[in-house]
């Protein structure tokens, strides 16, 4: 089971809610054909996250850490893709800033000399937070 998130621009994102197909190409499913031109579709994929869902949920729980939980599974706006373990959920940009913040208060941002999936979605979610992006993730 791998947790897929994809950082993307509102404009992105709103396209997206109207063409989830687009997700194919994002996170090149078998058959999708990329669009050439398409830039922003381009720059979404190349900044895919795809970690360990089983191994992320195994240290987490949703009383202890409610932020990365949100971060994980989403609050509930459902994106019409099925990632395989259920449809995608799509976070609007005030919701990963807020979420981000959570996080960090959670202490996921800590330097720590090895990296786990946690402190990689916590540092996703921080970047996205900072460039004003919607994330768009789901389990497949």
């Amino acid at each position: 089971m791998e947790l897929c998130l994809v950082a993307l621009t509102a404009h992105l994102a709103s396209r997206i809610e109207v063409e989830p197909g687009l997700l194919d190409q994002i996170f090149l499913r078998v058959g999708s054909v990329p669009e050439s031109g398409d830039e922003e579709v381009v720059e979404a994929r190349e900044s895919c996250l795809v970690e360990d869902y089983r191994r992320i949920l195994s240290k987490i729980e949703q009383q202890e850490y409610p932020w990365l939980y949100q971060a994980i599974n989403g609050t509930g706006r459902v994106v019409d893709y099925e990632f395989g373990y259920g449809r995608g959920f799509l976070l609007l940009p005030q919701e990963v800033v807020e979420i981000a913040s959570g996080i960090a208060t959670e202490g996921w941002l800590q330097d720590v000399p090895n990296i786990y999936p946690q402190q990689q979605v916590a540092r996703y979610f921080t970047r996205a937070a900072d460039r004003g992006y919607s994330i768009i993730g789901g389990v497949g």
